[in-house]
């Protein structure tokens, strides 16, 4: 089967240095859009030219340009709306020879067989639209694990990052379990190793991207 990956990102250059060779030996198609939406431009940190620059002897990698969305329809998934945008645009270069969509974030890690075990699934299971697992989603350093309450030991449930694809369909952003049947993984077997709240200014980073009030972001942050 063939996978197609696609990122977006703003200001990711260590994580993109540790995960893009990963992604070049398992995937077919990397699509990254680079755009900072505090100000609707690439990354200060050197994300985008690091991806302009990186080799592609078999032409993988496909870097969106495209920087003004008012002519992109919104209403499609969750969070902030620019996201939403960035998401339909994307889903447009896709290739139609793709057979499985994924679109975790920079902070996301997994075990390579993690791909058989979603080729296994989809194939055995025609009526699955995603698969997924659960999150090891690490708290502001690497030995804090959130979880459910009353769940120990199990991680947390966020938004499938993988997908059955099929030629033109649009990929909502944080909406993906609603495409249709969900196959989750047992969290006795794998998780995501998600980085997001790693390290206090990384986090406090994350305010412009999150739909909450200045105030709200600080009194949950701590």
């Amino acid at each position: 089967m063939k996978h197609c990956h696609f990122q977006i990102m703003c200001d990711e250059l260590p994580l993109l240095k540790q995960k893009i060779g990963w992604l070049y030996q398992n995937f077919s198609q990397l699509i990254f859009y680079d755009l900072c939406i505090e100000g609707m431009c690439h990354s200060s940190d050197g994300s985008y030219e690091f991806l302009k620059n990186y080799p592609d002897p078999e032409k993988k990698i496909t870097i969106v340009e495209k920087m003004n969305l008012d002519d992109v329809e919104a209403n499609n998934g969750g969070s902030r709306v620019q996201k939403q945008k960035m998401f339909r645009y994307g889903s447009s270069l896709v290739r139609d020879d793709i057979d499985v969509f994924w679109c975790s974030d920079a902070d996301e890690f997994c075990d390579t067989e993690f791909i058989d075990d979603v080729e296994d699934i989809l194939l055995n299971n025609p009526d699955v639209m995603s698969v997924d697992m659960h999150h090891y989603y690490f708290w502001r350093d690497k030995d804090i694990v959130l979880e459910h309450k009353g769940r120990p030991g199990e991680g947390m449930t966020l938004f499938p990052r993988v997908c059955r694809h099929s030629p033109g369909r649009v990929y909502p952003h944080c909406h993906i379990a609603n495409m249709g049947p969900r196959h989750m993984i047992s969290p006795d077997k794998r998780k995501w190793y998600h980085f997001a709240w790693v390290g206090d200014s990384r986090a406090k980073a994350k305010f412009a991207h999150q739909p909450v009030s200045e105030r709200g972001f600080d009194d949950w942050f701590n």
